[in-house]
């Protein structure tokens, strides 16, 4: 039900063969009550559901028994009718009875229906009495409707059973106009009714897959149209009627109103509806064009056509055909023709009267766009007289060029393009121009000034573009279009920069420098890039730009000169002070540019006193330097500088370690400084000043002396010099880091020693590993050999008394072995 609703949206009604039976369900129309209510709450369930898809239930019209023709089915149908009214009273109830005489319906079946339906031939066959007594029922307001059922469909003529059964509803008052059946194919195909087994009632060409429209189908078409007319015509006949009963006209049109639909009821063969008899099929056809006059008549102002004179209502209009056209000038007259036709195409004898403005009768022969009038005088009494209306153009050609008003152009220039338009007969063409550039419009339509017209384009993108001018034509002159091609280049960048005029050597370039700027957004490349360092002269730096865009602009470049200036080096000399040793002491400077670098060149270098010779005696001098510069990109330079020589001392002084040195590393020797002429070194390292009792040299030559192991805590050394025979002395303290391990129980020569108490010693910083020996003899370990070990003290359970004892302790420090000797002896028991 759904499916079909949604098939036919705009559907006005739905019609649904009921098939009404003495049974509902299991409930027997002989139970009343029941039988009622079950059929009214079928009802009231259809109507509901129809009503939430958009279906009203007026729109539900139902069939409830085909073609009743007993008492039994009429008494079933007005069970069935009365109990769905009950329920729904605007579902509506339509039936077709097929009593030969009318009057042998109950009046019960035919109050109970809303509408009534004829079958064509019973009103054929019964005729006038059959047709009247429901023409009465329809004039007490009882609908009405015809339907046909006769086959097979289209062995009957289209004209006579289809067309003209809209004609008969409107001769009978009746609504609407039925056949059986649109999809009735006998079991068949319409394309092979050989195959039939029944007579096929459509009027269409059915298949499996698809429905074609016939001569039948089109017989329908055009009696709902020959309806329609009728009934607008009724309808204007009704309105006039009460609104203005002497309209001009009106008493003929609704005289013509019934004459019309009696004069192609009664036409020859209308009634015979075989399609192989000899009739009139043209009827209808004039009818409808003079009821399409006549609404024409009366659709008009009082007095007046719409359509020219015509002597009255009832003529057919002919159809007046008129060809214009258009010509292109050639310097001939071009008249208009003309012809009237009536019903299928039948030619209408009479004359045309034309008239063209300008120009009156004269047929156009210059360019231009002339409208005429064609009136028609009918020589025929069936059909009126008709005018029409028409245009003749004569065209005379035009030719459209472009033009540039420069040549190429580069992005971002506006560019204007001129178009020309010449006629061909020499008259100034007129109307408008559509600029197009590469096919799209350019702003709106430029009107034609003197057959010219120009338009700006502000900015085109880089490449090949096709500007055309499209002359629409129009008022006698013909459409033409011209172009040209025309090449836009990509625009060029503007960079600003300048730069400073001079900078020094050295200077390396950065953002002061590198500050190019651009029109447009995009970024610079330099050469030399930032950070560059240029020789000394005049340089060339080239600022590159890449656009962001590099579709509408060029890479640009731009190249500025600077000045580079060579830089002054740094000269680097030191004054002196130095000790007389009979030696020159020349100065030894040094050009150093950025960076620290050498520079190359050379040095002059004059003493004061004492010209280019380097100073030798002790004495104070001043010393200028020069520096002569052979790198392009440093200049020449100078300073100035002292030397001081002072006499040669007659002692040494002790250079490591210093004076009052604490934690001295002995690892490294003990080292001074050298004496001029020195004879020779004598070096004393005491406990206490002036004393050799830990160090005593003896006389050496050499400046360092190499000392194994001293004593925690202070000590003092004594460094002799002897020059020219004569020995003198400096004194300086120290306290040295240990590197050796020494016993501070027992001490060295003890005696009588308690073996209770272990053998101890000092710990050293640094240290790695200990090593005691005790012997009989110096270096000896017969008596305990510990090996390594990391303790300061060891227990000796027993050694031999009365003798002396011998002990050696290795100190590891740094990965080397060094060792210190004591000797003891034990107490005896």
């Amino acid at each position: 039900f759904d499916s079909w609703i949604a098939s036919w949206p705009d559907a006005s009604a739905y019609f649904i063969f009921v098939n009404a039976q003495n049974t509902f369900g299991n409930v027997s129309s002989v139970e009343a009550t029941r039988f009622a209510t079950a059929l009214g709450a079928w009802t009231t369930f259809w109507v509901q559901h129809a009503g939430t898809i958009g279906v009203a239930p007026s729109q539900l019209v139902l069939l409830l028994v085909d073609e009743p023709h007993s008492p039994a089915q009429d008494d079933r149908i007005v069970t069935w009718a009365r109990a769905i009214k009950a329920a729904e009273p605007a579902v509506r109830i339509w039936e077709d009875p097929t009593y030969l005489d009318p009057a042998a319906s109950p009046p019960p079946l035919l109050d109970v229906v809303d509408v009534i339906a004829l079958k064509s031939w019973l009103m054929v066959e019964q005729g006038p009495a059959f047709v009247d007594f429901y023409r009465r029922r329809g004039e007490r307001g009882q609908e009405l409707a015809i339907y046909g059922a006769s086959g097979p469909a289209r062995l009957l003529d289209p004209y006579t059973y289809q067309r003209l059964q809209a004609w008969a509803c409107a001769d009978l008052g009746a609504s609407s106009s039925f056949f059986w059946s649109f999809s009735d194919d006998a079991d068949g195909h319409s394309w092979n009714e050989y195959a039939t087994t029944k007579p096929p009632y459509s009027p269409f060409f059915l298949s499996a897959t698809e429905v074609a429209i016939s001569k039948h189908t089109e017989a329908i078409r055009e009696g709902a149209e020959d309806f329609e007319y009728l009934t607008m015509l009724r309808r204007r006949v009704a309105g006039l009627q009460e609104s203005d009963a002497n309209y001009p006209g009106l008493a003929e049109a609704a005289a013509f109103l019934g004459a019309s639909i009696a004069a192609v009821l009664q036409s020859p063969g209308a009634t015979d509806v075989q399609w192989t008899s000899d009739k009139d099929r043209s009827a209808a056809e004039r009818m409808r064009l003079a009821i399409a006059a006549a609404i024409d008549w009366l659709a008009a102002p009082a007095g007046e056509s719409s359509t020219g004179d015509r002597p009255s209502i009832g003529r057919a209009l002919p159809s007046v055909t008129v060809t214009g056209g258009t010509f292109v000038y050639d310097g001939q007259p071009h008249p208009a023709l003309a012809a009237a036709t009536g019903a299928y195409g039948v030619h209408v004898p009479g004359s045309f009267m034309f008239t063209y403005t300008p120009g009156g009768s004269a047929p156009p022969v210059y360019g231009g766009v002339y409208p005429f009038t064609a009136r028609f005088t009918s020589s025929d009494p069936a059909y009126a007289d008709a005018r029409v209306d028409g245009t003749i153009v004569v065209i005379e050609t035009t030719s459209a060029s472009v033009n540039a008003a420069s040549g190429n152009s580069a992005f971002g220039q506006a560019v204007t393009f001129g178009a020309t338009v010449v006629a061909a007969a020499g008259s100034a063409p007129a109307g408008t121009v559509r600029f197009r550039l590469d096919g799209q419009p350019v702003g709106a339509a430029v009107t034609l000034n003197a057959g010219s017209a120009s338009v700006t384009i502000a900015s085109m993108t880089p490449g090949r573009h096709i500007i055309s001018a499209e002359y629409g034509g129009g008022n006698g002159f013909s459409a033409s279009t011209g172009s040209i091609e025309y090449t836009v280049v990509r625009a060029t960048p503007i960079i600003n920069w300048t730069v400073a005029a001079i900078i020094r050597y050295g200077t390396a370039f950065n953002a002061t420098e590198l500050d190019a700027t651009a029109n447009v957004p995009g970024t610079f490349v330099y050469t030399p890039p930032a950070g560059t360092v240029l020789s000394a002269g005049p340089q060339q730096l080239t600022a590159t730009f890449v656009p962001a865009d590099g579709t509408d602009y060029e890479t640009a470049t731009k190249t500025v000169t600077l000045m580079v200036t060579p830089a002054t080096p740094a000269i680097t000399v030191a004054s002196a002070t130095i000790t007389y040793d009979g030696s020159p002491h020349p100065l030894a400077p040094e050009a150093t540019g950025i960076h620290a670098t050498p520079v190359g060149g050379s040095f002059a270098i004059t003493y004061t006193p004492g010209g280019s010779s380097p100073p030798v005696d002790p004495g104070t001098y001043s010393a200028t330097v020069t520096f002569r510069s052979s790198d392009g990109n440093y200049s020449d330079a100078s300073a100035t500088a002292s030397i001081a020589i002072t006499p040669a001392p007659l002692t040494a002084r002790m250079t490591y370690p210093p004076d009052r040195a604490t934690d001295v590393d002995l690892s490294i020797p003990i080292q001074w400084t050298s004496v001029l002429n020195v004879q020779a070194y004598y070096l004393y390292v005491g406990s206490a000043r002036g004393a050799k009792d830990i160090v005593d040299s003896g006389e050496i030559v050499q400046t360092s002396y190499r000392v194994r192991n001293l004593p925690f805590g202070t000590v003092y050394a004594r460094l002799w010099a002897r020059v020219a025979g004569v020995w003198r002395y400096t004194d300086s303290s120290f306290s040295a880091r240990p590197l050796v391990a020494t016993l501070i129980y027992p001490l060295n020569g003890a005696t009588d020693v308690d073996l209770s108490t272990p053998l101890q010693w000092r710990a050293i910083p640094n240290v790695q590993a200990y090593y005691l020996y005790v012997g009989s003899t110096p270096g000896a370990k017969d008596l305990v050999d510990t090996g390594e070990m990391a303790t300061t003290s060891y227990r000796v359970s027993s050694l031999p008394h009365g003798q002396a004892l011998y002990v050696r302790l290795w100190t590891k420090v740094g990965g080397a072995w060094r060792y210190a000797d004591t000797t003891f002896s034990v107490r005896s028991f």
